[in-house]
């Protein structure tokens, strides 16, 4: 009885393990594409950034010259 139970803990805990490996190396993975997704975003920021900016001096320079005539 005792071998049995001994036996069967042992298979639980390997079981577990794998459970845990598993989900260890899934949260990786996950932690990756989250940088990655990340680093994608900052650039998209800063590419919106400049078009508005390029954006807003066209404007300017479209309400100056309005003015000006």
């Amino acid at each position: 009885m005792k071998e049995a139970r001994q036996r069967k803990r042992i298979v639980v805990k390997s079981e577990i393990q794998m459970k845990n490996l598993k989900l260890y190396m899934e949260n990786q993975t996950i932690i990756e594409e989250n940088e990655k997704l990340r680093k994608q975003a900052m650039l998209l920021h800063k590419e919106n950034q400049a078009l508005l900016s390029q954006l807003q001096k066209k404007l300017s320079e479209q309400n100056n010259n309005t003015n000006n005539n």
